[in-house]
């Protein structure tokens, strides 16, 4: 058993190890090297445990000059920084790319810059610059490049990406930037590093980005973000349509809750009682392709009250008008019943902007209890405010 080796090195080869496998470090290391079949079931394991108790990153943020090229953009100028990484140089800037290239490809995390330079500069480099040299080149989310306070802009690029800044990974080459991240951010992981193989290793043994599992869903995370971002800077809220479903054994509600960490009213994600049912809604387009689970609600009906024990959305559906569906649909199962939800007033910034945006429909009664108030006035800014529809999903022929 300890003398089988497994080596991976086409494309092909490394796609269907991840799949096999489910786990992103043995694409990177197998790669480079023959790991026993011991080994790699060692680090599989562990990676498993890892997993469940780390922090969920969703994103790593570039700096440009000495971390993805050799050299200074406004000194030495795009031609040099070509020259420079088609040299012998640029192999552990190639390659490290490359890794972040799998990063976005198989797991669905996004990829941002945040560099010093001019942003117009910066902006006909990356044009000029092919993919055979710089991997990134169409897998880049998100770009701030300008003379600000870092820390200033990784908030810009949480904010644009909606997640929170302590789920995104901060690299860059200079030491006192990264010092003054660290500082401001303290939530933030900055890894410190003098090579792009002390990088990537470190990112590898810290199993930053191990999942529990690589789903589809994972891959598709950042197209389906990239169209909503595109509808919501036309100024128009999608016409999506809601599928609504029960979730039996609160399978999908206890992924969502462990996974959302903005927008999830009571942080109970699991171990709820008998009488607790869970039901999940998912977007598809009016050709019927699937956009995933954007909510989960838990609750408990009695005769007189409707109970919500947590109520979390994906990240990925902030400000489409999935807030007020959901809110409407509530209205809709309780009737006339006196709706309550559990509350936890920690790291709940999307919840609190929502009882900010509709304070007559929230009455807080204490830190741990909001009670909900239906008024006809607020059933009609709410369904004004979303263009998301229920309809019973079809088959397609």
């Amino acid at each position: 058993m300890d003398s089988l080796k497994i080596s991976v090195h086409s494309n092909k080869d490394k796609l269907d190890f991840v799949l096999h496998f489910g786990i992103l470090s043995l694409i990177e290391l197998s790669s480079r090297s023959d790991i026993s079949v011991v080994e790699i079931l060692i680090m599989k394991s562990i990676a498993q445990i890892i997993c469940r108790l780390k922090i969920l990153y969703k994103a790593i943020v570039l700096d440009l000059d000495d971390t993805l090229w050799k050299g200074i953009l406004s000194e030495d100028g795009i031609e040099k920084i070509i020259e420079n990484l088609r040299s012998q140089d640029g192999v552990p800037f190639v390659s490290f790319m490359r890794f972040v290239k799998i990063l976005a490809e198989e797991l669905g995390i996004f990829v941002a810059i945040c560099s010093r330079n001019d942003p117009e500069m910066v902006s006909v480099a990356l044009k000029r610059l092919d993919e055979d040299i710089f991997p990134l080149k169409n897998y880049i989310d998100c770009i701030i490049a300008n003379y600000n306070d870092k820390s200033k802009n990784l908030n810009h690029i949480a904010n644009y990406l909606s997640i929170l800044p302590d789920a995104m990974i901060f690299v860059d080459d200079n030491k006192v930037i990264r010092d003054e991240v660290r500082k401001l951010m303290p939530k933030m992981f900055v890894p410190e590093w003098t090579t792009h193989v002390e990088l990537t290793t470190e990112l590898l043994v810290g199993c930053f980005f191990e999942r529990k599992n690589i789903s589809f869903d994972s891959q598709n995370r950042k197209k389906r973000f990239h169209l909503l971002k595109v509808e919501r800077e036309k100024n128009a809220i999608p016409t999506l349509y809601v599928s609504v479903s029960e979730d039996t054994k609160h399978e999908k509600a206890y992924e969502l809750y462990a996974k959302s960490n903005q927008f999830n009213f009571s942080q109970k994600n699991r171990n709820f009682d008998d009488t607790a049912k869970s039901i999940c809604f998912e977007l598809f387009r009016q050709n019927g392709e699937n956009l995933g689970l954007c909510s989960v609600l838990t609750y408990t009906l009695s005769e007189r009250s409707f109970i919500i024990l947590n109520w979390a959305i994906s990240c990925r559906f902030f400000e489409i008008g999935v807030e007020e569906m959901v809110l409407l649909y509530i209205q809709k199962l309780a009737g006339l019943r006196c709706v309550k939800i559990d509350f936890n007033y920690q790291q709940n910034n999307r919840v609190k902007m929502l009882l900010d945006r509709y304070h007559n429909l929230f009455v807080v009664l204490d830190k741990n209890v909001i009670e909900v108030h239906y008024t006809e006035n607020v059933l009609n800014e709410l369904a004004q405010n979303t263009n998301l529809k229920f309809q019973t999903i079809w088959k397609k022929e």
